[in-house]
């Protein structure tokens, strides 16, 4: 871990390659292709909504989650926006999505995921306790048609309000195009793209350098699909409480 918590502090991104995961405990093979993970998976996304504060072709859900030592627990404790300095295309506002499914939230391999994110951020020790800051996971799909891509928001080079956030790859259809991760130190420059195909390799972005993702696109006339969860993690802001 500790290479990988140098690296972000040092680089501005960490790669992890799912590997590290399965060496850790946190899944093993069986447990990203059995039917619990998998169910409890698609419960979730078959729930989410379509974003309706974008028009990337994405639906997502979402969920705030808080640490005790020992305990992770889900909700919404806090109000969840972007400021526009970070993201002009739906900063400013308020926003609300679906809380993630409680088959989800209770699954043991994505209970196991998110408190390997807690220890990451832990080890890396840049943020402080993690009593003081607000935590969420965001579940996103990605869905491209012949004619209508899926992208993020924001669109391209950015940096997130959120001082450390995990983007967590699960799975891309075969007919997908695109959704390639960049890595750059200003809009001038690129020093790297990143593609994220195993399930649970995942890539770690702090404030140091603009990252994206290419948008999405499909190679046929079917719907070409992208699963992600993210995981944030940001210094409490002023006058906020959970």
């Amino acid at each position: 871990m500790m290479t990988h918590t140098s690296s972000l502090a040092t680089h501005g991104f960490s790669h992890i390659k799912s590997q590290f995961y399965l060496d850790r405990g946190i899944a093993s093979e069986q447990d990203l292709k059995g039917n619990s993970w998998i169910n409890a998976l698609e419960k979730a996304y078959r729930e989410a909504i379509f974003d309706p504060y974008s028009a990337g072709s994405r639906t997502r859900s979402y969920a705030q989650f808080q640490y005790d030592g020992s305990q992770i627990r889900f909700g919404k404790f806090f109000s969840y926006y972007q400021t526009k300095s970070y993201n002009p295309d739906t900063g400013g506002i308020v926003r609300d999505y679906p809380l993630i499914t409680h088959e989800l939230l209770e699954n043991p391999t994505f209970l196991k995921l998110i408190k390997s994110d807690i220890d990451f951020v832990t080890h890396y020790q840049l943020l402080g306790s993690i009593s003081d800051l607000e935590m969420g996971v965001h579940l996103f799909r990605y869905n491209a048609h012949p004619h209508q891509p899926s992208y993020s928001s924001p669109i391209w080079l950015h940096k997130d309000d959120e001082d450390v956030v995990f983007i967590h790859h699960l799975r891309t259809s075969s007919n997908a195009i695109g959704g390639d991760s960049i890595i750059a130190p200003n809009g001038k420059h690129i020093e790297h793209v990143i593609r994220l195909s195993q399930p649970l390799e995942t890539l770690v972005v702090n404030h140091l350098k603009f990252h994206a993702v290419t948008p999405i696109g499909t190679n046929d006339e079917h719907t070409a699909e992208r699963d992600v969860i993210l995981v944030t993690f940001q210094k409490r802001r002023p006058n906020e409480h959970s």
